[in-house]
């Protein structure tokens, strides 16, 4: 019976040291960070945080180029929608015109004042639009330079640089639209206001011969019918006068 005892010591021994052991292993298995991964692991979340920041400079510069977008085109439809207006308002007028007197002339200067006042007032929309697209793209400039000036890492610097590349693209694929579309823009309304021109010019000549015949015709019936009477009073005159022997 004592031996029995002594093993059983023996072994309570070894079950204190193997659990010593395993103690140490779990220790060395979760070391403390340093202090140079912490200030890493701060850095890491400082970038993150402002290319979040970045992120959300480059979605409102979007969202405000769409904007410009969407103004240039209503300016566009209303710079047509005028036109449109102006030719049926003087086609209507031209319609009415029978000659050509000091009201029609004076309504005809108003009309191309109205189109004069029409295209300055345009191009001012123009050059708003244009001044104010430029600045978002200053701030677009801007929100990459404040990217590239971050603290380079490993792990983010490839992400970062396709960001950027996308972002350049997409400014300068924006910027083609733009030109693109303010080009066209010009060339419709340059093609449109010729055309307007033109047939402006067209009708009132028209207008003005029209008015010139039926003038001409009118004082070509007068003198006809004055000559008609005087000949009509001659042979009534002449007719009074036979009986009195003259």
């Amino acid at each position: 019976m004592p031996p029995k005892a002594r093993k059983a010591g023996k072994k309570s021994g070894k079950e204190k040291e193997n659990k010593k052991e395993q103690h140490e292993v779990a220790t060395l298995k979760t070391p403390e960070p340093t202090e140079k991964e912490l200030l890493l692991n701060n850095e890491l979340n400082e970038v993150t945080i402002q290319l979040e920041k970045a992120k959300a400079t480059v979605k409102e510069l979007k969202q405000e180029h769409e904007w410009l977008q969407n103004e240039a085109q209503k300016t566009r439809i209303e710079s047509h929608e005028y036109m449109s207006f102006m030719e049926r308002k003087t086609s209507k007028r031209q319609m009415a015109v029978v000659t050509l007197n000091d009201h029609n002339k004076g309504e005809i200067r108003n009309l191309q004042l109205q189109r004069q006042n029409m295209e300055e007032e345009y191009d001012e929309k123009k050059k708003a639009l244009e001044k104010l697209l430029l600045q978002k793209q200053h701030l677009l400039v801007k929100a990459n330079q404040e990217l590239s000036e971050l603290q380079d890492y490993k792990d983010l610097q490839m992400d970062q640089q396709k960001r950027i590349h996308d972002l350049e693209q997409q400014v300068i694929q924006m910027r083609a639209q733009h030109t693109e579309r303010i080009q066209q823009m010009k060339s419709d309304f340059l093609r449109e206001k010729q055309k307007y021109q033109y047939d402006s010019e067209f009708k009132i000549q028209t207008l003005e011969k029209k008015a010139n015949k039926e003038a001409m015709q009118c004082l070509t019936d007068h003198t006809s019918r004055i000559k008609q009477e005087n000949r009509d009073l001659r042979h009534e005159l002449l007719q009074l006068i036979k009986p009195l022997g003259f």
